[in-house]
């Protein structure tokens, strides 16, 4: 065997301090409320082991994951906080979960009538998530079968329902504010149907990310936060709101691996999309769509180099990038280049690329791929 050298220059580095510090900020906006931790999709691209590892040191007693198998490698890294799998209970991976203490989300009666006779035959008991649509329209017991829901799972002796919960489709659109607040409404009328049959939860939640900050009435007992935490807060909350200072948690950056000037007439990259009206400097650097760099961000994106926006010209390849760096004063070989992050007074952020390309944050952080390393400062 031989140990695997990671030189090439593209990294990503996840600032555990500033999650810390934007869990701070969380917690002094929705008080009492606990925090449960949006980890899933590899805690939005920054690294769910040590994210989760980080925020539990912190205090953290929930965490959210979509998947059995994402619970599974926050038990392996040796987490013990309660581990709520959004993604539900799929025929098969009952027995997983009682092995490993995860807790379900359970939104279909096949799904909680299956756990509760995987725990009556283990002569146990399955504390179970019951997830409701109150208007996203995804999995949801639907809100307006409450009593009927009820008065089934009041059947099942093996199941206790420790919460009922259910997610804002708006709360991020003050002109849906009033939807927001039905939803609200809706999920007391559930938690109201639930209390008339004799089951009490334990817990309530509703409120994601913008709901904590924009509705305080949403915050019940427990708010499930995820991309505060990693702080975007630029496409998630409303311009007119005022933002609360949270921080970036991802820096991604790379170097120059060659630079060279060409002439007019000249082109670069794939299909020659990008043809040089004049002499200008281009430099090549190793990060690629493979590295989760939208290939759609070709000839309309920038980054940062000695602090000066310089633009993506050509076609983002599956590993390589080219830029225009003629403005960019002097660039050679190794020369750092900011994707996200910060350089000399100026900075770009997540929302920032995916506000050129009419996407998320979300989905850039996620996209970028394990090929890139991840360093934790």
């Amino acid at each position: 065997m031989h140990t695997q050298i990671h030189n090439r220059p593209t990294i990503a580095i996840i600032d555990t301090q500033a999650l810390i510090h934007n869990l701070n900020v969380i917690r002094q906006i929705t008080g009492n409320a606990d925090i449960m931790a949006v980890v899933k999709a590899d805690a939005y691209g920054h690294g769910a082991r040590i994210c989760a590892e980080k925020l539990q040191d912190a205090g953290v007693k929930w965490f959210a994951v979509a998947t059995l198998g994402e619970a599974l490698e926050l038990r392996e890294a040796g987490n013990t906080g309660r581990i709520l799998v959004l993604g539900g209970c799929w025929p098969g991976e009952v027995k997983a979960f009682f092995e490993f203490g995860l807790t379900p989300a359970v939104f279909t009666l096949e799904q909680v009538r299956r756990i509760d006779a995987a725990a009556a035959a283990n002569k146990l008991t399955a504390t179970v998530h019951l997830k409701f649509d109150t208007g996203m329209g995804r999995v949801g017991f639907r809100y307006n079968l409450a009593d009927s829901v009820a008065n089934e799972i009041r059947k099942l002796e093996n199941i206790d329902v420790e919460a009922i919960f259910s997610h804002f489709s708006a709360a991020d659109n003050p002109a849906e504010s009033d939807f927001t607040r039905l939803q609200n409404d809706r999920l007391d009328k559930i938690i109201d149907a639930f209390l008339q049959v004799g089951i009490k939860p334990r817990l309530t939640d509703i409120a994601n990310s913008p709901g904590a900050i924009l509705f305080p009435e949403s915050r019940r007992n427990l708010v499930r936060i995820g991309g505060l935490l990693y702080g975007f807060k630029g496409d998630i909350l409303p311009q007119e709101t005022e933002k609360p200072d949270v921080r970036p948690v991802m820096r991604l950056e790379t170097k120059v691996a060659q630079v060279k000037t060409i002439n007019p007439g000249e082109s670069v990259g794939y299909g020659r999309t990008f043809v040089a009206g004049e002499k200008r400097v281009i430099a090549t650097i190793p990060i690629g769509y493979y590295d989760g760099l939208p290939r759609s961000l070709s000839n309309k994106g920038s980054v940062l180099v000695n602090g000066v926006l310089s633009p993506i010209v050509g076609r983002i390849s599956m590993d390589w990038t080219t830029i225009d760096v003629t403005e960019a004063g002097e660039v050679k070989e190794g020369t750092k280049v900011t994707i996200i992050g910060r350089d000399r007074g100026l900075e770009l952020r997540a929302e920032d690329i995916a506000g050129s390309i009419d996407t998320i944050s979300y989905e850039i952080t996620c996209g970028i791929s394990r090929r890139v390393p991840r360093i934790y400062i």
